[in-house]
């Protein structure tokens, strides 16, 4: 098993289908690395409809979930 949220995002960053995975990794800043994903993604897409699609069933879900594990250790408890 590999724990991307402890996984530097470097190496997710320089490989285009593993971009999406990098939103999981490790970060002090979770904007910018979103920002770096997205500038990456924005690039490889041939149209806007691959895009909107992309963003919803893979960043968004990821970004919402990293949501979740941030606010659930806020509170100190893990469900």
């Amino acid at each position: 098993m590999i724990r991307l949220w402890e996984e530097d995002p470097t190496a997710l960053l320089a490989n285009p289908p593993l971009l999406p995975l990098a939103t999981l990794a490790r970060t002090d800043s979770p904007a910018d690395l979103l920002t770096q994903v997205t500038a990456s993604v924005v690039l490889d897409f041939s149209s806007q409809s691959d895009l909107v699609n992309y963003l919803g069933n893979i960043v968004l879900p990821n970004l919402i979930w990293k949501i979740k594990r941030h606010l659930r250790k806020k509170k100190g408890g893990r469900k």
